[in-house]
């Protein structure tokens, strides 16, 4: 019996322990599935979005280069096969032997003394070749359109040159002398890629691309796109173009991290590549066949790439460990393929999941350890003793003592004992089991539910240290159970008060309420068991916190829900980080104030609402008076600072109702919803003036603003958002035509206005396809001599039935209505063909001005246009000089800086034009490669040796003599002004006492008689 009794404690304690620690290590596994399974899905959504990312980024990079090399071999044999053309009657002897000489090896090449190859092609002609007047032809044009077209198209690339095969080679390649290096033994037929564009090989006449090669000369890896060009169906050579891929191949192999990486494949299954292969790769000159790897991704890669119709795409590998990221490099059609593991997504989730898991089995060992000590002091010593007591009655002993101290089950237990021993020794076993098995079942009673609280709050920790707070609804009698974090969660502390489905559903964002409520019926009533949903949440102290949910709803054998139980966590911050997005697209980056498209949104609500109740809108449309002038002669940052002033002093004048809203550049718009009558929006509009006329003070400037504000009312104005603005934009033209810092409500009449200068635009968009404009040319003389040197390209507008007009009429409303790209082309054009006109007519060839607009210097292909029109027209550069301001200059614009520097290195003139009154600064003088300063008339048209300007146009001349800059001064009217000037060193004159502007014949006929 003794041993019995023994032998049930110990197996009671053990049980307990194995089974308390089995039920808390389970919900700490179902937590820790449910952290890892939501980490994962994530994960693998962002990583899915960036690869496809980061492989259209990348292919669109490494694509662009050789398609533009593709493209300037189409450019360089269109333009090589039209000169000989035109060049067919022309006798090429005499500037052939200009250039080139045979050297003691046989071979032709340039002269010695000529030969510069980082300036010049290089060239050599076989020595078994004998020269006819059209081979020298052929290689005089190829050489001279290489000198030509060489430099800018080798910016980016090794070489372009022409092969005129089994003849000749020119080549332009600053690295390299190849007509130097080239031996009696070369013959360029010979290459593979040339003899490959003969017509038996290629009669489609198609571009093609060169593999991969190691180049020996320059000692880089690269390739070739070559064009075959043919002339009347005959073959008369290839137009080819190098490309190094050596910063391609160094950005594909060194862009990878652990784990992940790039390589790159051709159509032919051969690697070109790889970050731990380039070894191999290089050794096999520039390809590894795929085939002679026994790597069985690179295997699946390129299956997959070239099963691809559609890129950029993302694909998994066979095996199913990695993501693949497939893109196309246009060109050569190649194919940029990265490779992402599976196991770095996994990786990432098992570490969140292991954060919980590592705290709930912290928690378990803590808990066993109690749950040990516990049976052991109120279970196992208790019966040890009421054991030894038993073994002395047992052994015969019935006077033994048994314990009776205790106040508890087990002291009643002892006591009933010793009565049933001294009554009824017979019964003594059974009463005394009995006793034992009662308080072995109260004490197991007492450890449960002990552990059962234990193992509640080792699970609130290990949700806690997750950010996951859980929570439960008994649907069949409306309770609910939050835990700690579900009350952190709420902005509640911890149990302060009973959890409840009113007090929640009283806090969810009254907007997001019914959409909660709808998605419970649907978890309740649909097929999954479960819903997922993100909502809003008010906290008591009113912040708004953003939660997203996950449910599972539990039902009974009728399929009646019993219970739905969920965990949540905060997802306050990325809320917040889609609301600044959001905020972005509807708001202006410079003043923070309501874009076009929320103001038109704003403005349509408005009307919707005040259609119903009969209410009146107001709009005011407002404009900075020359603002164009503070921002070109103060500079960008000046202005960015004041627009950012007018944009907070509009906000203080209005009601938190308005709208203030900014359109761009210097328009501003007022929304006022809800108005009285038009007084209330000219009393807005008078304070505005009044708020705008104090000096201003921005970053040491000093100056003043003013604004021109024109209003529309709804309804009488327009009954639609567009009709409002654009019937506003209408007054505010009109209160600038009335001298500028006053309002203008609209009127009807005003259409009229408005009609005009659509009249207008429309008249200017037209006048270049009919002809309108026609340019006239004012003389510049040199200053010592008064002779002609040059002349000034002036537009002029003979509009039809409205005669000549000059260009201060139409030229600011162009600038103002983004015409100027198309009036700027036409007079490029023009003075282009004029100047060719002039040559072929012996006019005395003599350099022509044009004043290109700010807009024209900024944009990326101006040195294609001009070089174009040169080509085009056959001018030298030195006859075409253009003419910019100083506002173009303070822009800093790195494609400005880019192109003046590329229209010097063409060899033509700079000159500034109105110079001393924007905001001059000797520092972009120094940085801009800029030829000649030009003085504003304003200074001159006055000028006398007694004016005051006098000394500052002194010192204008200075300042450029000083920099080894030219001067010139336009507006001279009269002998005592040229005189002065002259006194005063200025290099060149302008202006009526020499010439008027003349018609293109007019001033040819004055420089002949010069």
């Amino acid at each position: 019996m003794p041993k019995f009794l023994n032998r049930t404690a110990m197996s009671l304690a053990r049980r307990i322990q194995v089974q308390i620690g089995l039920v808390i290590a389970l919900a700490i596994i179902a937590v820790t599935l449910l952290s890892y399974q939501y980490s994962i899905s994530s994960m693998r959504k962002q990583a899915l979005e960036a690869l496809s990312n980061q492989v259209s980024a990348r292919t669109a990079l490494d694509s662009e280069i050789f398609v533009q090399a593709q493209q300037n071999t189409y450019l360089l044999r269109d333009e090589y096969l039209l000169r000989l053309e035109q060049s067919a009657q022309q006798d090429p002897r005499a500037e052939f032997e200009h250039w080139f000489v045979r050297y003691p090896d046989g071979l032709i090449r340039v002269r010695p003394e000529l030969d510069d190859y980082k300036h010049l092609p290089s060239i050599y002609i076989r020595s078994q070749v004998t020269l006819t007047p059209e081979i020298r032809r052929q290689v005089l044009v190829a050489f001279k359109l290489l000198r030509e077209w060489g430099a800018p198209m080798t910016l980016r690339y090794y070489s372009a040159y022409i092969d005129l095969p089994g003849i000749a080679l020119i080549m332009y390649s600053p690295s390299v002398n190849w007509g130097q290096e080239s031996d009696s033994n070369s013959n360029n037929f010979d290459y593979p890629p040339v003899r490959n564009s003969a017509p038996d090989r290629n009669p489609q006449r198609l571009n093609s691309w060169t593999e991969v090669y190691f180049d020996d000369k320059a000692a880089i890896w690269m390739l070739s796109t070559i064009t075959p060009a043919d002339q009347a169906g005959q073959w008369v050579g290839t137009v080819s173009q190098d490309i190094s891929i050596e910063a391609l191949v160094k950005r594909t192999s060194e862009q990878h991290s652990q784990g992940s990486y790039n390589l790159i494949i051709d159509e032919k299954n051969r690697l070109l590549a790889h970050p731990q292969l380039m070894e191999k790769i290089r050794s096999s000159e520039g390809s590894l066949q795929l085939a002679k790897l026994t790597d069985p991704l690179l295997q699946d890669a390129a299956k997959l790439a070239y099963a691809s119709t559609s890129w950029p795409s993302v694909t998994e590998s066979s095996d199913g460990d990695y993501y693949l990221g497939i893109g196309r490099i246009q060109g050569p059609n190649w194919y940029s393929i990265s490779v992402y593991p599976k196991t770095e997504l996994a990786e990432k989730a098992f570490a969140s999941a292991g954060a919980i898991l590592l705290a709930g089995l912290a928690g378990l060992a803590i808990e066993l350890l109690l749950l040990a000590w516990i049976i052991r002091r109120q279970v196992a010593k208790p019966l040890g003793l009421l054991q030894s007591a038993v073994q002395s009655i047992a052994a015969g002993e019935l006077n033994v003592k048994l314990p009776s101290e205790r106040h508890d089950e087990l002291g009643e237990l002892a006591d009933n004992f010793a009565d049933m021993v001294e009554k009824l020794r017979a019964r003594d076993l059974a009463l005394t089991a009995r006793a034992s098995e009662l308080e072995l079942e109260i004490q197991h009673r007492q450890a449960a539910e002990a552990a059962r609280l234990r193992l509640s709050d080792r699970l609130a920790i290990a949700t806690e240290v997750a950010g996951l707070g859980v929570w439960e609804w008994d649907h069949s009698n409306q309770q609910a159970y939050w835990d700690a974090q579900t009350f952190r969660l709420y902005g509640l502390e911890p149990f302060s008060l009973k959890a409840s489905e009113r007090i929640w559903l009283d806090m969810v964002v009254p907007d997001d309420r019914k959409r909660v409520l709808h998605a419970i019926r649907e978890g309740i009533n649909g097929p999954l068991s479960r819903y997922d949903i993100e909502y809003g949440l008010v906290w008591a102290n009113g912040e708004v916190h953003y939660l997203s949910c996950i449910c599972h709803i539990g039902f009974d054998r009728n399929g009646n829900p019993t219970r739905l139980t969920g965990v949540q966590i905060d997802i306050t911050e990325r809320k917040l980080a889609e609301q600044r997005i959001l905020h972005m697209a509807t708001h202006d980056s410079l003043t923070g104030l309501a874009n076009r498209m929320l103001l038109t949104d704003r403005l349509q609500q408005a009307l919707l609402s005040n259609a119903r109740k009969s209410q009146m809108s107001a709009l005011l449309f407002i404009d900075l008076d020359h603002f164009k002038q503070i921002n070109d002669t103060l500079g960008h940052s000046i202005g960015d600072e004041l627009l950012k002033f007018v944009g907070n002093t509009l906000q203080n004048l209005v009601r938190k109702s308005d709208t203030v809203a900014r359109l761009g550049g210097d328009e501003f718009v007022l929304l006022l919803p809800h108005v009285e009558g038009c007084e209330a929006a000219i009393l807005v509009a008078d304070k505005i003036i009044q708020a705008l006329a104090d000096t201003l003070h921005i970053e040491g400037a000093s100056f003043t603003i003013s604004p021109s504000i024109g209003i529309s009312l709804y309804p009488d104005d327009g009954l639609d958002a567009e009709t409002l603005l654009r019937n506003a934009d209408i007054a505010m033209y009109r209160a600038k035509a009335r001298g500028r810092n006053n309002y203008q409500c609209y009127t009807a009449d005003m259409g009229e206005v408005a009609a005009e200068v659509m009249r207008l635009e429309v008249a200017l968009r037209q006048a270049v396809e009919h002809h309108e404009f026609e340019l006239y040319y004012q003389p510049k003389v040199a200053a010592d001599n008064q002779r002609i040197i040059g002349a000034e390209a002036l537009i002029r507008w003979n509009r039809e039935g409205q005669g000549q007009m000059p260009p201060d009429k139409f030229i600011p409303f162009a600038e103002q209505r983004n015409l100027m790209l198309g009036i700027d082309q036409y007079v490029l054009r023009q003075a282009c063909s004029q100047l060719r006109q002039w040559l072929d007519a012996d006019v005395p060839a003599l350099p022509v001005a044009v004043n290109l607009s700010s807009g024209h210097f900024g944009r990326e292909w101006l040195l294609q246009e001009i070089q174009a029109l040169l080509v085009e027209f056959a001018l030298p550069a030195q006859l075409l000089q253009l003419e910019v301001t100083e506002g173009l200059l303070l822009q800093e614009s790195e494609t400005v800086y880019l192109n003046l520097i590329g229209l010097r290195q063409m060899g033509i003139k700079i000159s500034l034009d109105d110079f001393g009154t924007g905001y001059s600064s000797l520092s972009y003088l120094h940085r801009f490669p800029v030829d000649q300063l030009k003085i504003d008339r304003s200074f001159i048209s006055k000028l006398s040796a007694a004016d005051h300007d006098a000394p500052l146009v002194s010192a204008i001349i200075g300042i450029g003599h000083s920099l080894n800059l030219s001067v010139i001064a336009e507006g001279v009217e009269t002998c005592e002004q040229a005189e002065l000037l002259q006194r005063l060193e200025c290099d060149e004159l302008q202006g009526y006492y020499f010439s008027r502007p003349l018609p293109a014949q007019d001033y040819a006929n004055k420089l002949l008689e010069q």
